[in-house]
């Protein structure tokens, strides 16, 4: 059964896209100031505008947007898509079916039609943005500006996925002593897993994003999956390390920092076939590297208390450098 819209072939699924690596390379900006009027990252604003300037752009000047285009399959390049001499945008407000020459026999808005198939998250999106296209059509309201930014603040603020990243608490560890030796292991258990490189030609998912942000056509040939596994193999090794109780917190938020790393990593394996799922999941990426320099400096500073050391041949080094 033909789902709501052929959305990821569409300009504005592209737009999407963009916005999404926009998000992934919060990362890397970590320290822009956040807008005290609404809160958000400058990352978060700055999708928030390719996102609404997207759902006003009208390609062809046919009077309907690029993204309504996809509504009615109608070609986004070509203002008059059946070539009848009206352009497509006068037919739809005439009622009439811009696929047909001359009058046609199908009311706008009945080119696309509901299922009752499982969506996915762009699916869901869709849907929503379908919904409120068709209520703004059916109340006789016009496609302003205005209703576009509403459309383009509910992909911002609504998550339309179903799960959450992985949690641990301190109850979830056993502890050891608070020995020189057993703080010395730890750190150096720590150093090490987080030295863990990615395979020999295999990217990083940070660079995956920059390249795809430059060229969208690479998003088919990127792979995430080395990135994702090369932090699984990492909290494999954290979750399997003593811990002192004196790092017990530190520990806590390395581990809750890889879950929500390997969460907004793992969504991205997704990006070419669930967008709208990667836009609400990516976003953790940068409060998991966040989480994860609170728990290593937490450790460092029970280092530095208890006179610790480490020096430059020993993995623990990595954490007190």
């Amino acid at each position: 059964m033909r789902k709501i819209l052929a959305f990821l072939s569409t300009k504005v699924g592209i737009a999407i896209l963009l916005a999404i690596v926009v998000i992934g390379l919060s990362v890397m900006f970590k320290n822009l100031p956040t807008a005290k009027t609404s809160g958000k990252t400058g990352a978060a604003l700055a999708v928030e505008k390719i996102v609404k300037k997207t759902l006003a752009d009208d390609t062809d000047g046919d009077g309907l947007k690029n993204w309504e285009e996809a509504l009615y399959k109608t070609d986004p390049d070509s203002a008059d898509t059946d070539a009848d001499g009206m352009d497509d945008g006068d037919e739809v407000k005439q009622n009439r079916d811009p696929l047909v020459p001359g009058a046609g026999d199908a009311s706008a808005g009945e080119t696309a039609s509901s299922s009752s198939i499982s969506f996915n998250a762009t699916d869901r999106f869709s849907q929503e943005l379908f919904r409120q296209y068709i209520e703004a059509k059916k109340s006789g309201q016009e496609i302003t500006p205005e209703l576009s930014d509403q459309i383009a603040q509910s992909l911002i603020d609504q998550d339309y996925t179903n799960d959450t990243p992985d949690s641990v608490t301190a109850k979830d560890f056993k502890t050891v002593t608070n020995t020189y030796d057993n703080l010395v292991a730890y750190g150096n258990s720590i150093g090490k897993a987080s030295s863990t490189k990615l395979p020999p030609g295999a990217e990083s998912e940070i660079l995956l994003l920059e390249k795809i942000a430059a060229d969208p056509a690479l998003i088919e040939a990127a792979d995430f999956k080395p990135a994702l596994d090369r932090y699984k193999k990492m909290r494999a090794e954290i979750l399997a390390t003593a811990v002192p109780s004196s790092v017990l917190e530190a520990h806590v938020n390395i581990v809750n920092g890889l879950n929500l790393i390997i969460y907004a990593t793992e969504s991205m394996t997704d990006l070419s076939t669930d967008p709208i799922a990667v836009l609400s999941k990516v976003e953790f990426h940068s409060d998991g590297i966040d989480l994860v320099e609170i728990g290593i400096l937490g450790a460092r500073n029970v280092f530095a208390a208890k006179g610790i050391h480490f020096g430059p041949s020993e993995p623990g080094y990595l954490l007190v450098e």
